[in-house]
């Protein structure tokens, strides 16, 4: 009944208005329109309203991040620190202190979008890890532990290639501090 296009955007955005959803059914359980419970009703109002609310900007994020679902070649495994890629041209470890430069390469072929991280380590070539492989959610979660690194800087970095065309220049996007 639904066209699949349509049902594609619909899962895309189920997260964001589940988030928008449940925040304001719980301020409506809390009585936020007429503070029923007078200062609690008001202060529990505005912590669901911020808690609600960095949900629902986080769940945007990620929507507004997906590059297209996971189908990209390998999977991505991270654990305590340390990335593990497995695909069909080799796999790569690398411990996520190690990192000293994180790169973005993009191409685009046949209207499809293709973004690869460059990892940099000492002594060791860059492993390129595609950014539509499965598990990439856990790997973009591991990159924001990085001290000075930005998830806005990485989402305008893809954006920002995605709109120059199919060779897009690699985008140097975070450096440790030596």
């Amino acid at each position: 009944m639904i066209r699949p296009e349509l049902a594609a955007q619909l899962r895309r955005w189920a997260e964001p208005a589940i988030a928008a959803g449940a925040t304001l059914m719980a301020l409506w359980i809390v009585g936020a329109g007429d503070l029923r419970w007078g200062w609690l009703s008001l202060i529990l109002s505005l912590i669901i309203f911020v808690a609600g609310g960095l949900w629902v900007r986080e769940a945007i994020r990620r929507v507004r991040f997906a590059t297209g679902g996971a189908d990209g070649a390998g999977r991505v495994f991270v654990e305590e620190g340390r990335i593990l890629y497995v695909g069909g041209l080799g796999n790569v470890q690398i411990e996520l202190n190690d990192v000293t430069r994180v790169d973005l390469a993009a191409s685009k072929a046949n209207g499809q979008s293709r973004a690869s991280v460059l990892l940099y380590t000492p002594g060791v070539h860059p492993a390129a890890i595609p950014l539509n492989a499965e598990g990439q959610d856990g790997f973009i979660d591991a990159l924001c532990t990085l001290p000075g690194f930005r998830f806005d800087a990485l989402n305008a970095a893809i954006l920002k290639q995605r709109a120059a065309g199919r060779f897009a220049p690699i985008v140097t996007f975070w450096r440790r501090d030596v």
